[in-house]
């Protein structure tokens, strides 16, 4: 109940830091990945459509009009943050701390929501981080804890299939994860849940596609595939360009997946974005873990193929920005290997110390200095 606390009030304090910085502007917070785009994006609908971002941002367009410019709220807000970038940081900084408070008291002491709700990436995305990401990545954090508490089977395929429906129209790299759920879920299922689940699923994404988008199912489809900047489309960062797998692709050619100056850029981006304690922690937890953790259950299926995926899309996909300016992106990799990490301590009370969480802590401090250094080179 303690440690409960001293978290929430933990991430109180840093939402108030967070909001005191954006007036006074003490510590200049990383400009990374999209942000500035994002702003424009959120101005301009017919400009920018934005449909792989489509459900988040058509709320965030709403919630813009509706609190920023509401005449009340418009004549007090001063001139640095009457902007949609100022809307941006505000509401980002809430929706992590709100997120991040009723995860740890939803889930106290579980070392999985501990661990990666205190990963530089999260710490960065509760600062006031000009981007779409801090809308999402507590909403990917809660989908894990909800997706492996309790048991896979027992939830409905109601559940499933509007969570599996919804998240391709949120972020179009849930799409994959949608699918992982839908696989592990309905496998050798009967064909009466296979049915409820996918007419649940296609009901809500039509539903949902209808309501966020005005023209036509053949018109978000052509705008989506507009929007994925193939081959070398959008490659800013020179170091990358040439190494796309074809002129159709949004990965990296094999042969330098596997090359040695790759390796030490993934390496980098996880000192930046996850710290080194959830990595050491998973290694350490699976080594001495029990055998009977090991049985393939539905819910180890999932843990394996979610992890899976997210490793190979860390591996594979091109951050058009270079390894340093996008490695936000790949926020979901830091938050499943820091949450994966956590629930092998969960499952194994042997292994749970005192001083993993201070470590931890420790090492999420050193990479947010680090990156602070590294974005203002």
């Amino acid at each position: 109940m303690r440690k409960k606390l001293y978290f929430n009030l933990a991430v109180l304090a840093i939402a108030i830091a967070a909001l005191i910085n954006i007036f006074i502007q003490a510590v200049a917070i990383p400009e990374l990945g999209d942000g500035k785009l994002i702003a424009l994006i959120l101005s301009n609908r017919e400009l920018f459509p934005a449909a792989k971002y489509l459900a988040g941002i058509e709320t965030l367009r709403v919630g813009y009009a509706a609190i920023w410019q509401f005449p009340p709220i418009a004549r007090i807000l001063p001139g640095s943050i009457a902007n949609h970038a100022g809307f941006i940081r505000i509401a980002g900084i809430s929706v992590m701390a709100c997120t991040s408070i009723y995860l740890l008291t939803r889930y106290p002491s579980k070392y999985r929501v501990l661990l990666a709700a205190t990963t530089p990436i999260w710490i960065l995305f509760s600062f006031g981080y000009l981007e779409y990401y801090p809308f999402i990545a507590g909403g990917y954090l809660a989908l894990l804890c909800w997706l492996f508490n309790g048991n896979f089977e027992e939830k409905s395929e109601i559940q499933i299939g509007v969570v599996t429906g919804v998240l391709p129209l949120i972020y179009l790299g849930f799409a994959p994860l949608s699918f992982i759920i839908l696989f592990t879920y309905l496998w050798r299922a009967r064909i009466e849940i296979v049915m409820r689940t996918l007419g649940a699923l296609l009901l809500a994404f039509f539903i949902g596609l209808r309501l966020f988008w005005p023209k036509s199912l053949s018109d978000y489809f052509t705008t989506l595939y507009q929007e994925l900047n193939f081959g070398d489309t959008n490659t800013i960062y020179e170091g990358y360009r040439g190494l796309a797998a074809s002129e159709t692709s949004i990965f990296f050619n094999t042969d330098y997946v596997f090359s040695l100056k790759h390796f030490k850029e993934l390496f980098h981006m996880l000192g930046l974005g996850l710290g080194l304690t959830p990595i050491v922690i998973l290694f350490v937890a699976l080594a001495l873990s029990r055998k009977n953790t090991w049985c393939l259950s539905r819910k180890n299926v999932l843990a394996i193929l979610i992890t899976g995926w997210s490793l190979l899309y860390f591996a594979y996909t091109i951050p058009k920005l270079g390894p340093i300016l996008d490695v936000d992106m790949f926020f979901m990799t830091y938050i499943t290997i820091a949450f994966f990490s956590g629930a092998t301590l969960d499952i194994n009370p042997k292994l749970k110390s005192n001083f993993i969480i201070p470590l931890h802590l420790l090492s999420t401090a050193f990479s947010c200095v680090w990156l602070m250094q590294t974005a203002t080179k």
